[in-house]
């Protein structure tokens, strides 16, 4: 059986999940939130494109890593580094070669169409009794409380993509950066299929690490030029440009918003409030002290004291999913606009931002903050654009050994149209600004601030503080205006940090400088 694209399930989900706000509690009582949510989403999808059931049982014999990953990030360890033998002997061992070849299944299909999906069901009933003995599953407890969801496997996926970034600087040392940008891509390929599922920390990840990638695809590409014998072809980087255009495997107009804790602040409304729309004081301290404690369960008999008073104050039944309503609404409007770069009425607060807490505790409790997400993908959006070009640019100089005198030169041969940057919020925005200084090299004293945590989130190195990278044959500048829609000319990149002015740099690549400086000042290990 052919099913649907997923994209079309998740908006099925929406639908679905949205209707249950509205619903009788009769209605409500006759169908389980936990089934409606896993069968919304992964109802019609055939188990030969489920990548879950190959990547689980691979994830589950990964080995720990050495200590280093735990003090610098997996991105920005080179080769020559004193740590990188044991991260080598690491990423060759049985395990860990049976999961890389996981995720190269998996990822093999780039086509959003037939892709496989990551559709590991919620809740222990509905998961392999391999999975809970692992622990490699999404915890809802017992009874099921969608509020209550714990992602034992979140922690290995993450492992699972350092993992990744190890074997991509192993694949360099070894003078191969064809493949070595390959399995980037796989790596954000499989990073996309988290971004359908349906909690918000899944997403924060997926999104994080296809940000990872992108600068590491970026990275590769500019090691790959600076090298003595560079070995990307101009087909290879005309190719890579167009497998990161709009609507390629990344799809970002599809991805929707996650629908999980929306789905359990519903349930915990049908669970926690009587006949008359109130709140019941025990039902509701005991619903949402597990919340409070579902990552530390000895906690919930000290939360149930503190949640019985707050269910004094919390607004009835109606009211209470009248303002569930609201927040998917808002962020349904602003999501849409924000995809195009265009998030309306920033000086407006989210409607979750806004929130009464005294009087709706239950989703100051369960409904997270978004709008970290709204910036995660507005990041993704610069970053995608910023690579295309790249590659763009990176094929012109692979032909004619020498820059391109202004982007639009790459167009048609390399990049089918330039891109404008998206946090250009003029009435006619510029693309992308692209510097090549005389030759590559720029004039002396010329250098960016930058801040390590902001750029990799996640992925940063520990402990790294802010410094200066000087623009010494770099071979080119580019960067987008920033957050703050101000161009200030390449000197400071503050990677889409919120409220610090500061520009968005592509390239040289963030990850490139870090390591240089890391290099530079001694800190490699």
């Amino acid at each position: 059986m052919r099913s649907r694209p997923f994209a079309s399930l998740v908006a099925s989900a929406l639908l679905a999940l949205g209707s249950l706000a509205a619903a009788p509690s009769a209605a409500l009582a006759q169908q389980n939130p936990v089934q409606a949510l896993n069968q919304s989403l992964f109802g019609l999808i055939p188990d030969a494109r489920r990548s879950d059931t190959v990547l689980l049982p691979a994830m589950s014999k990964l080995e720990a890593p050495p200590p280093i990953l735990g003090q610098q990030s997996a991105l920005v360890i080179p080769a020559d580094a004193p740590s990188f033998a044991a991260l080598s002997a690491w990423a060759q061992g049985q395990p860990q070669r049976e999961a890389i070849d996981a995720v190269m299944k998996v990822t093999a299909v780039d086509n959003w169409r037939t892709a496989f999906v990551f559709a590991l069901r919620y809740g222990a009933d509905e998961v392999e009794p391999e999975r809970v003995i692992d622990g490699l599953y999404v915890d809802l407890g017992d009874p099921p409380l969608l509020a209550a969801a714990r992602f034992g496997y979140l922690d290995r996926m993450g492992t699972l993509f350092d993992l990744l970034h190890v074997e991509v600087t192993r694949l360099m040392a070894q003078d191969e950066p064809q493949k070595a940008a390959e399995l980037v891509i796989r790596s954000m390929i499989l990073a996309r299929q988290l971004l359908d599922r349906a909690y918000y920390p899944e997403h924060e990840l997926g999104y994080r690490a296809v940000l990872a990638g992108l600068g590491r695809l970026i990275d590769v590409q500019y090691l790959d030029a600076r090298s003595e014998a560079p070995k990307l072809t101009p087909e290879f980087h005309r190719e890579t440009a167009a497998r990161l255009a709009n609507g390629g495997f990344m799809a970002i107009d599809r991805i929707a918003l996650p629908v999980g804790e929306l789905a359990a602040a519903r349930q915990i409304v049908d669970r926690a409030f009587d006949s008359a729309g109130r709140p019941s004081r025990e039902t509701f301290a005991i619903e949402l002290s597990r919340v409070a404690a579902s990552t530390r369960p000895l906690r919930a008999f000290s939360e149930q004291a503190k949640w019985q008073a707050l269910a004094d104050a919390q607004a009835d039944r109606a009211g209470t999913l009248d303002k569930v309503k609201g927040i998917a609404d808002d962020w349904k409007l602003r999501w849409a606009f924000s995809a195009r770069g265009e998030l309306p009425r920033t000086d407006v607060a989210l409607e979750s931002q806004s929130l009464d807490r005294a009087r709706f505790p239950i989703i100051d409790a369960v409904v997270p903050a978004a709008e970290v997400l709204f910036d995660l993908r507005q990041r993704v959006v610069v970053e995608l654009i910023g690579a295309r070009t790249v590659f763009a640019v990176g094929g012109f100089f692979a032909r004619h050994r020498t820059y391109p005198p202004i982007l639009d030169a790459t167009s048609p041969t390399f990049i089918r149209a330039i891109d404008r940057d998206p946090l250009d919020r003029s009435a006619n925005p510029r693309p992308l600004e692209y510097d090549r200084g005389r030759d590559g090299v720029y004039v002396a004293g010329a250098e960016v601030q930058l801040s390590p945590s902001s750029a990799l989130g996640r992925f940063a190195p520990k402990g790294v503080a802010d410094f200066a990278a000087p623009l010494v044959n770099v071979g080119y500048t580019l960067y987008s205006a920033g957050p703050d829609n101000i161009r200030h000319g390449g000197s400071r990149a503050t990677q889409g940090q919120p409220g610090v002015e500061g520009d968005y740099l592509i390239h040289p690549p963030v990850l490139s400088l870090i390591r240089q400086h890391l290099r530079d000042s001694g800190q490699l290990r």
